[in-house]
């Protein structure tokens, strides 16, 4: 299979089915996972078919979709998805960055919008982060919600680490420091769930 494919043809999933070709049973499974949210999968999938079939077209945009769409379904207590990593930016991207992702982006998932299973969904995700981060007010709002969230995280982390360290001695100074400890560091955290799905 792989000897009548060079690297100067390309091709798509439905030109090798349409030919008869043998398509590979992973890219496949990738479109499937795709319907189930399983992002991970189906990228390792794609990457899986790439190196079999070097000359499938669009598969890096295929990838792409896959990683818009996993950091997507990372939801950050406070505020949700964080738009920085969708677009695979940093806070401190400047205005032209952020359009110039965007412009990348869109034009590099268009050609496959109706083609693959979630491309309509991950552009439609990077033109709802395009809006909120080249919007100056939007995008100010946005971080000061996401930093205070990340701090309260970050003390969060360091409050439980020091219970740990308390509660690793607790063969020498029994429950009590233990109690306390749980004490104030559980007032500080009411109606937070530091969880990451």
């Amino acid at each position: 299979m792989g000897q009548f494919l060079s690297d100067s043809i390309t091709i798509t999933f439905q030109d090798m089915a349409s030919l008869g070709l043998p398509l590979d049973t992973t890219a496949r499974d990738a479109e499937q996972k795709i319907l189930s949210n399983d992002y991970t999968g189906a990228r390792d999938n794609l990457l899986m078919t790439q190196k079999l079939f070097p000359a499938i077209d669009n598969i890096g945009a295929m990838l792409v979709v896959c990683d818009i769409l996993s950091a997507s379904n990372i939801k950050f207590p406070s505020y949700g998805i964080d738009y920085y990593w969708v677009l695979q930016l940093t806070p401190s991207s400047t205005f032209h960055a952020v359009k110039s992702c965007y412009q990348s982006l869109h034009t590099l998932l268009q050609p496959i919008k109706t083609k693959f299973p979630g491309t309509e969904l991950a552009l439609k995700l990077v033109e709802d982060v395009f809006s909120m981060l080249s919007n100056r007010e939007k995008r100010s709002a946005y971080n000061l919600k996401r930093n205070a969230c990340r701090e309260d995280y970050e003390s969060f982390n360091i409050r439980a680490l020091s219970c740990q360290n308390i509660a690793s001695k607790e063969t020498i100074i029994t429950a009590n420091n233990s109690s306390v400890c749980e004490r104030s560091f559980s007032s500080q955290s009411l109606g937070y769930t530091y969880l990451v799905r």
